[in-house]
């Protein structure tokens, strides 16, 4: 039973790499078209650019904050790679944090 219930266990932690790759995979996808959309030339293409640039910056930062500042989900994390289990979700962490500061910088460019 000791086994089943290991095997449970890590199952639940990769499931968990799964959802929060998925999600990090699709605001990384999202800000990528964002960014490269561009400002446009009119005022109303600006306008609707940087509302769109803003937006999607709020939205990664709201994924960032679930999945590594959530005491939770900090706990999963480190039960992930204490048990060695492959996921390269902490590198897609920096990769999102570094499209959400391209955002902010058309946002308020």
């Amino acid at each position: 039973l000791d086994i089943v219930e290991k095997a449970d266990y890590r199952l639940g932690l990769m499931h968990s790499v799964n959802a929060w790759s998925g999600l990090l995979d699709s605001r990384l996808q999202t800000a990528t078209r964002v960014l490269e959309n561009g400002i446009g030339g009119t005022k109303a293409e600006r306008d609707q650019a940087l509302a769109g640039a803003l937006k999607e910056a709020k939205e990664s930062l709201r994924v960032h904050n679930s999945i590594f500042e959530d005491g939770t989900s900090k706990k999963i994390l480190a039960d992930i790679d204490k048990e060695g289990l492959p996921h390269d979700v902490s590198e897609r962490r920096d990769e999102l944090m570094s499209s959400c500061t391209k955002l902010l910088g058309v946002a308020v460019d």
